[in-house]
């Protein structure tokens, strides 16, 4: 079994949900007593956004690079974000690296190409809404993604920042991202893709008609299909 190197703590209630998925999948796989092999640095949450805050992007690549390469001396065969927003500067940090980088837009393209849509919804913070580093990836699979409009966006990544990423679901919360996501159905998505590790606290399929897409539990499965890949 490969080991899997994570950094987490973007926010820590996500990580947590990182660690028992990947840790459930690889005791399914193998059962018996069999649990994933995990390196994970959760780092301060405070930390990054300070630096997020500021718009000091060069601050984080060189933050989270310096982990990554801890991470991968450690002896990890492969390094993973759990978070999409950290992925604005995941090409800079891979190409440090001497093993492979496991991009959440990525494993997300790659699942959304499996179930035969074309047409998604990106619900997240703002950088990953109004970035380019996740629907650029998509689009490179002739994946068209359609966006909230700028008052839902900003009520997004307010709620993801205030609230998910202090642990607070809001009953209220709920409904409005809920009436968010039916209107972008009715706009033409097939699939809403959670770009948010932290949205999967708030948002389940059984809450909307339309198919859900969890950036968190996708990055998990290919993960462990890495780890697993050997076995």
């Amino acid at each position: 079994m490969k080991t899997i190197g994570i950094i987490g703590g973007i926010s820590w209630h996500s990580t947590a949900l990182y660690y028992k998925a990947i840790n459930e999948l690889v005791h399914q796989a193998l059962g018996g007593s069999n649990a994933a092999q995990v390196l994970l640095h959760s780092i301060n949450y405070n930390d990054f956004k300070k630096l997020q805050d500021s718009n000091d992007w060069l601050g984080i690549e060189a933050m989270l690079s310096r982990i990554a390469l801890q991470i991968e001396s450690a002896g990890a065969d492969c390094l993973m974000i759990s978070c999409n927003a950290a992925h604005v500067v995941a090409d800079a940090i891979a190409q440090k690296l001497s093993i492979p980088f496991l991009h959440i837009a990525d494993a997300t393209a790659d699942e959304i190409a499996k179930l035969g849509i074309s047409t998604v919804a990106l619900i997240g913070a703002k950088f990953t809404m109004e970035g380019s580093f996740f629907t650029d990836r998509l689009a490179k699979r002739n994946i068209h993604t359609i966006l909230p409009d700028v008052s839902d966006r900003e009520f997004i990544h307010r709620f993801i920042v205030e609230e998910l990423s202090v642990g607070v679901v809001n009953p209220a919360t709920k409904k409005r991202c809920t009436e968010i996501l039916t209107s972008l159905q009715q706009h033409g998505a097939e699939a809403v893709i959670l770009g948010c590790t932290e949205l999967g606290m708030i948002i389940q399929e059984s809450d909307v008609s339309i198919k859900i897409l969890d950036t968190a539990l996708i990055h998990c499965r290919a993960a462990t299909a890495f780890a697993l890949s050997d076995e």
